[in-house]
């Protein structure tokens, strides 16, 4: 299972990097097989990585957070191979959450 996650607050932040997350402490995307497919084959992930030097890919952990929310959500916006693309709006709105409760943005793969 793949899993998009956001915490709504910085204490689930804490709790989530503890792996003692709560009921309510997470707004999560969970992605089917396809949407995963659509999301890994249009590029974003790729642009994310080269952009903000991370390490999105299928079996790997990570993280957006600070600075890097913003840049991630300007990625996500402005490339016309992915725009409008339902799961990378989707990806884009978990930003948008991220960036109003000073959290992140967490990618289980």
């Amino acid at each position: 299972m793949k899993i998009i996650s956001v915490p709504l607050t910085q204490e689930a932040m804490h709790r989530l990097d503890l792996d003692q997350s709560l009921e309510g402490d997470l707004k999560e995307l969970t992605l089917s097989d396809s949407e995963f497919s659509v999301l890994w084959s249009s590029g974003v992930l790729d642009d994310l990585n080269e952009e903000l030097d991370l390490l999105i890919d299928d079996f790997e952990d990570e993280s957006i957070t600070g600075e890097k929310l913003e840049q991630a959500l300007i990625i996500t916006q402005h490339n016309k191979h992915y725009i409008n693309t339902p799961i990378v709006n989707a990806l884009a709105k978990q930003l948008e959450l991220a960036i109003s409760k000073s959290t992140g943005v967490f990618f289980f793969f």
